[in-house]
């Protein structure tokens, strides 16, 4: 996670729900109202457990954007081993990296603009929907 506290109003974060090599910064604004369904979407288990080896096994739930997201690090990964992320990982950040490059000028256009929070919050829905899709097309190619 990268947070950033502008002198401008509002304060923001960029959220990656994987490793940065295999996933993207969302801007988040602090003041936002509500964030998209796919990023408040966990997994199946529920509850917690304070004992993570008696905690039962989780597994993606629809929807979910962090488990997306980690289905797309598995397979960039292959295997186990790895024995395909060398391989693999340049082609997912050169597509995912035109987007992060947007989305920051997007957050310094709202940032200028004092945008008010609604349209902070489109830009995550935004960053999010677009993140998928871009991703969604680089698992397909390895799968």
């Amino acid at each position: 996670m990268v947070s950033t506290l502008p002198v401008v109003r509002p304060p923001f974060l960029g959220w990656g729900a994987t490793t940065p090599c295999t996933s993207l910064y969302i801007p988040v604004a602090a003041t936002g109202s509500q964030l998209p369904l796919s990023l408040s979407t966990a997994g199946t288990a529920n509850g917690a457990c304070p004992n993570p080896e008696k905690a039962s096994a989780d597994t993606g739930e629809t929807g979910s954007y962090w488990w997306f997201f980690q289905s797309l690090l598995e397979s960039v990964a292959g295997d186990d081993q790895g024995n395909s992320y060398s391989q693999r990982r340049p082609i997912v950040r050169a597509a995912l990296g035109e987007l992060q490059g947007d989305w920051r000028n997007a957050v310094d256009g709202l940032i200028s603009g004092n945008a008010p929070d609604d349209e902070w919050d489109a830009l995550t829905v935004r960053c999010a929907d677009q993140a998928t899709v871009t991703a969604q097309s680089r698992l397909s190619q390895f799968r």
